[in-house]
């Protein structure tokens, strides 16, 4: 069987985000199959038990029950019932009933539209050709979902993901990665940060200008840059940390 190389092993375990995001498509049209499935057969059975019969769907019942009509009624909706039964086994592991289903349906467009016999052909001719529709792609997704389940990490790609992710986070420094860009910034006193400020500003900001910058001690902060300030209306007081470099503009 052809190997499906964007969801092949890589080195590093690189593929877990394809791998999951291919499981993750592949499951929710299986889905959607069996929803399809379902609603449409269970409306075909409704009609079957007044006595609507389906060209492709008769032939064995009225070979098995020949003129009874309420025997040829009950194995039809025994049969959608089996089909439905083919839609959920294909939302499980085994993705090979939706290849086998797509063969149905295909199968009953082709019926309709060589034999005519019966008034509701045309039904069955409109479930065949959406039941087409939904299940077009589904020997890849046989073909891939088998890969994946022979696929290091199979099933549960996102756990081995984050389990990842957080081990490189731990190789890179003990934290994540976030964590390491904030512990990145400098610590810096008064002096050296607003000198740090204006290169961010100087190197970020091209438009902005930074003429001429002179030195200045705060009069009433001791030369530390501290200043303290009282706040009448909370009785409290504040202290502002200020930068001893003065910008002229």
């Amino acid at each position: 069987m052809r190997i499906n190389q964007d969801i092949a092993e890589k080195p590093d375990h690189l593929h877990y985000p394809a791998c999951l995001g291919r499981k993750t498509e592949i499951e929710k049209q299986s889905f959607e199959i069996l929803v399809y499935t379902v609603v449409a057969f269970f409306m075909m059975g409704i009609l079957s038990m007044v006595g609507v019969k389906y060209t492709i769907f008769a032939v064995i019942p009225e070979l098995i029950c020949g003129d009874n009509d309420v025997r040829i009624a009950g194995l039809q909706i025994v049969e959608f019932v089996l089909i439905s039964a083919l839609s959920l086994l294909g939302w499980t592991k085994y993705k090979i009933f939706n290849a086998i289903l797509l063969l149905i349906y295909i199968l009953m467009v082709v019926i309709s539209l060589l034999f005519r016999d019966n008034v509701a052909d045309p039904i069955a001719l409109i479930v065949g050709l959406g039941g087409i529709w939904k299940t077009y792609s589904a020997f890849g997704m046989w073909r891939d979902y088998d890969q994946l389940r022979n696929t290091e990490g199979f099933p549960l790609f996102s756990l081995h993901l984050t389990e990842y992710n957080e081990r490189m986070d731990e190789k890179n420094g003990g934290a994540p990665q976030y964590a390491q860009s904030q512990s990145a910034l400098p610590s810096l006193d008064a002096s050296s940060a607003a000198a740090f400020v204006v290169s961010q500003l100087d190197s970020g900001m091209p438009e902005l200008i930074m003429p001429a910058i002179s030195a200045m001690k705060s009069a009433d902060s001791g030369g530390n840059g501290m200043r303290r300030r009282y706040l009448p209306e909370s009785g409290k007081e504040s202290f502002i940390l200020e930068s001893p470099m003065k910008f002229d503009i």
